[in-house]
């Protein structure tokens, strides 16, 4: 048992190092928002369009990506991407 509480450890501490040294960002959360709906963004009013709210952990911080939504990936996004580089 202190074998593997050790190994899940290592294996957080590892992503973490991951996600610092790489400058990527892992998807957490995803939200679907429909046109004039609020986005629920800090700094952002209502959404102009079907829009993908998608929060991003990187290490530090929790981010923000809003992406135009489509159902058929055309004109926008199906879903959020899983990994994104820091802006």
């Amino acid at each position: 048992m202190k074998g593997l509480i050790i190994f899940l450890l290592l294996l957080v501490a590892g992503g973490e190092a991951y996600l610092l040294i790489s400058g990527q960002s892992v998807r957490i959360w995803r939200t679907e928002i429909a046109q004039g709906e609020p986005l629920n963004v800090p700094g952002q009013g209502d959404a102009r369009y079907d829009a993908l709210v998608c929060r991003y952990f990187d290490g530090f911080n929790i981010d923000y990506n809003i992406y135009r939504h489509a159902e058929d990936n055309i004109g926008g996004f199906a879903t959020c991407p899983w990994l994104v580089d820091k802006k």
